[in-house]
C-alpha cells in the first residue's frame, strides 16, 4: 500500500508541471491519474489547472483574431478582462 501512495502522490511543483505537460503535450495514463488524485486532494493545484486552460483557451482565441502573429504587447482591455476573469475562477 505505501508503494501505490508514494506512486500516487505528487508535489504541487510536479503537478503544476503536468498541468502545463497536459496543455501543450498530452499526459500518459499514469500522468494523468497522478495528477487527478492530486487534484482531488489539493484546491490550489486543481484552481491553478482551471486558470491555466482557459488562460491557454482566451489566449489562443486573442492570437487567432490577430492571424497567429507574436503579440508583443497585450491590449490593456485585453489584460484586464484577462485579470478579472482570473479572479472570477
Amino acid at each position: 500500500m505505501r508503494f501505490i501512495m508514494s506512486w500516487l502522490m505528487l508535489s504541487c511543483n510536479k503537478a503544476t508541471e503536468l498541468v502545463e505537460k497536459k496543455i501543450y503535450f498530452g499526459l500518459s495514463i499514469s500522468e494523468r491519474i497522478k495528477l487527478l488524485f492530486h487534484n482531488r486532494n489539493c484546491a490550489v493545484c486543481e484552481h491553478y489547472q482551471k486558470q491555466s486552460v482557459w488562460l491557454h483557451d482566451i489566449l489562443k482565441v486573442f492570437l487567432a483574431k490577430n492571424g497567429n502573429k507574436p503579440v508583443s504587447i497585450l491590449p490593456a482591455d485585453f489584460k484586464s478582462r484577462i485579470i478579472r476573469k482570473i479572479e472570477e475562477i
